[in-house]
């Protein structure tokens, strides 16, 4: 399923605030028109066309939810997700992580996260280096280990594992495309509802 609705994507390509498909299944999307808050919270960013767009208004997502882009946008390296991917289509249908601790985690990103869930190799340390050593163990992209690291969160490691961070901003980030898919329709739904208020009404002869 597609993250953006397809009428929403159409619209947004036509009125250049979209990139089309890309090989590696993402888009290049302004993020002002992804949600409704998006809008009021990015409504001072130029949108063109015709304007200059600098690149930060716009984001990088994947064009299907389950996908390897996906596995990536949350925070696994290419190659991570590629094998977490090919595990996930060879899975027989109704499939369970055995160590789902939370219903309401979806079964794609519970079969993604779950080798980091009770395992021994994860770590606690003040030492920076072995926090790199467990994300590279578990294939955890280098933009995930910069955010990981910053000095401004330094006091969440010293209060939790590293897989724990780890799986707490990826679960974060899937969110946030479940939210932007959701919206994605009502977002359509009420364009078309403001067109047809603003469509002049044809008086009704007797």
């Amino acid at each position: 399923m597609s993250v953006l609705s397809p009428p929403h994507i159409q619209n947004l390509v036509r009125s250049g605030l979209a990139s089309e498909l890309r090989e590696d299944g993402t888009r290049r999307v302004h993020r002002g028109f992804l949600t409704f808050q998006g809008r009021v919270e990015c409504s001072d960013l130029p949108v063109g066309p015709g304007q200059y767009v600098p690149r930060e208004c716009y984001v990088t997502i994947p064009e299907l939810l389950i996908s390897p882009a996906t596995l990536r946008y949350i925070g696994f390296t290419s190659e991570k997700a590629d094998a977490i991917f090919k595990d996930w289509e060879s899975l027989p249908h109704g499939w369970t992580w055995v160590h789902n601790v939370d219903e309401q985690t979806p079964p794609f990103v519970e079969m993604a996260l779950g080798p980091m869930r009770d395992t021994p190799h994860d770590t606690k340390s003040d030492n920076e280096q072995d926090w790199i050593d467990v994300m590279d163990k578990f294939g955890i992209n280098k933009e995930i280990q910069r955010i990981l690291l910053d000095k401004h969160f330094k006091h969440i490691r010293q209060d939790v594992s590293c897989l724990f961070f780890v799986q707490a901003i990826m679960e974060h980030r899937y969110c946030t495309l479940e939210r932007i898919q959701e919206q994605s329709t009502w977002v359509e739904a009420d364009k078309e509802v403001r067109e047809q208020d603003a469509r002049p009404v044809t008086p009704q002869h007797q």
